[in-house]
């Protein structure tokens, strides 16, 4: 769930953001700010997990079988694939560029020994 503004909005987890330390939701049941079956990212976000107990989960683990599986039940198997060549990218490589007023400042030391400065 998140929360925007006084408002909530009940929205499902679904992974984090890929550029930033922001979660993402899929919006669940809008609201005046955001539309259902979107997704939002945010890191305001309080999470309930008792809200979705319904969600089948796995209940133990799979015991192995003490069968033996016999050569005649293998035979057939030999697809063995050779050593395989990787592609190369045919993609042109772009210089990343932040603009003109990016800077860039090296801190040397520990976070915490630069924290406590």
């Amino acid at each position: 769930m998140k929360n925007l503004g006084e408002k909530g909005i009940d929205c499902i987890f679904i992974g984090y953001a890929e550029h930033s330390k922001c979660y993402r939701f899929y919006v669940i049941e809008p609201n005046d700010y955001v539309s259902v079956n979107s997704i939002i990212e945010s890191r305001d976000a309080i999470f309930d997990k008792e809200r979705f107990t319904s969600i089948p989960r796995p209940r133990g683990m799979i015991q192995p079988s003490s069968s033996k599986i016999t050569e005649d039940e293998v035979e057939g198997t030999d697809d063995v694939p050779g050593p395989s060549v990787p592609k190369k990218s045919t993609r042109t490589r772009k210089a990343k560029s932040f603009g003109s007023n990016f800077q860039l400042y090296l801190v040397e030391g520990t976070r915490d020994k630069t924290l406590s400065l």
